[in-house]
């Protein structure tokens, strides 16, 4: 533990009759709670709004669904699980299994909250959030993608996705991604160094609730992407369990990660697949899974080809019907509905108004997470990218977590480094993107 003098505080009582906080993070999933964890350790004030359940994302997976990056207890060695939200834990010996399903990673996330007393408030919906300031216009950076000033569209696409995978590879998806990011233009924003000022001096954001208003100096969105699936017309998407869904023959519209697990599942069941994927995962080898799929997937995919049931066409869907799906080549005639496995789109989601997004929706970001368009808003979760670098997976993008909470503390005038160093020192800490590449040698 680092012994901390307490930096300043918003009153947490009630100014001009708004209850207040230093910071609000929206989601109790990995990103949100693992942000208010450290927010704690470095003792800034914080409260954590969720709509659902802590973990409601996990707890909406389907039944089969596992993580496909494994946990293991390495923490001692100086390698934590690959799963864990903070350095001193690990899913592997909470849970005692190496691939959590949704409800175990739940469990794990329960009891996080439970050792480190962070505040998290349950079935509060954020309905809006007003009072941010605009970020200042400047001219884009030389070889940077250019950015609006808030107030228009966002600037060029800087990535594209694949036809049909738009997901953010995993199921929320720490852990089952499904938009195969590619390389292209930085993401982000140059930006200064940070200005150390007077909190009191910091405008408020009020945030606008189900449950009434609060007010915060600091707002980071960690609202996930699960629960915002892109739509494409005449699907279904699986719901509790694969269970559910007939024996029979199927189409699957997308080939990463979400439509491995359901060609996998569908077939232990006794059905036969059909997948559609014009990028063709299931034929790339990749040393960064944000690529690719992750090793775990190419197993399940050795199994779904040695069952015989399986249909593998790099080809894009133009025409999905209620009875059929027409692709360039062919017309395939369903018995079921089609399932979609394209992706998610935060968009959707109150990210849309906080956030500018390429045209392929890949939010611009600062360089240190923060909002091209709003100052003091955040973005932590899956969804973060900076050039190369896709913080998709949990062990990638809680590396950037500590890179919010400086910028959070420095802007306090409050710079103590013990508990970021301490981060850092476990491999919690990643702001050199430069080391970022694919490097692979064998």
């Amino acid at each position: 533990t680092n012994a901390l003098v307490s930096p300043p505080i918003v009153n947490s009582k009630m100014e001009d009759e708004l209850e207040m906080t230093t910071v609000v993070v929206v989601g109790a999933g990995p990103a949100g709670l693992g942000c208010a964890v450290l927010l704690k350790q470095c003792a800034i004030e914080c409260i954590v709004l969720e709509r659902g359940r802590i973990g409601e994302t996990f707890l909406r997976w389907p039944a089969e669904t596992r993580f496909i990056s494994p946990s293991f207890t390495g923490n001692f060695f100086g390698a934590p699980d690959l799963n864990a939200i903070t350095p001193d834990s690990s899913p592997a010996y909470g849970l005692q299994t190496e691939h959590p399903t949704g409800a175990e990673y739940c469990q794990y996330l329960n009891d996080v909250v439970t050792t480190t007393k962070i505040e998290v408030r349950t079935g509060v919906e954020v309905l809006n959030v007003e009072g941010a300031v605009p970020q200042p216009a400047r001219p884009p950076p030389g070889g940077h993608a250019s950015v609006g000033t808030g107030e228009g569209t966002p600037g060029p696409a800087v990535a594209e996705t694949t036809n049909q995978d738009a997901e953010g590879k995993h199921h929320d998806h720490h852990h089952h991604h499904d938009h195969h990011h590619h390389p292209g233009k930085p993401c982000h924003l140059e930006e200064d160094g940070e200005e150390e000022v007077d909190i009191s001096s910091i405008p408020t954001i009020t945030v606008h609730t189900s449950k009434g208003q609060l007010g915060c100096k600091f707002f980071i969105w960690a609202g996930g992407e699960f629960q915002y699936p892109s739509r494409l017309p005449n699907t279904i998407r699986p719901g509790a369990s694969y269970r559910d869904l007939p024996v029979g023959k199927h189409v699957i519209i997308g080939g990463a990660e979400s439509g491995m697990d359901a060609a996998l599942n569908l077939i232990r069941g006794g059905s036969e697949v059909t997948i559609l994927d014009a990028s063709s995962p299931w034929a790339k080898r990749v040393s960064d899974s944000s690529y690719g799929l992750s090793p775990a997937t190419l197993d399940h995919l050795k199994e779904i080809q040695r069952s015989g049931r399986a249909t593998f066409l790099a080809e894009r869907a133009i025409e999905i019907t209620a009875t059929s799906v027409t692709t360039p080549k062919r017309t395939i005639e369903l018995q079921h509905p089609a399932i979609d496995a394209t992706g998610f789109d935060i968009k959707q989601s109150l990210a849309g108004k906080l956030f500018e997004f390429t045209d392929a929706g890949v939010p611009y970001l600062r360089m240190q997470d923060e909002s091209s368009k709003f100052r003091n808003v955040y973005l932590a979760g899956p969804w973060v990218h900076h050039g190369k670098a896709v913080f998709c997976f949990v062990y990638k993008y809680r590396q950037r977590w500590a890179v919010v909470v400086r910028s959070i503390l420095n802007r306090m005038s409050f710079a103590d480094p013990g508990p970021i160093r301490g981060y850092a020192s476990r491999g919690f800490l990643l702001d050199d993107l430069s080391m970022c590449g694919e490097s692979c040698v064998c």
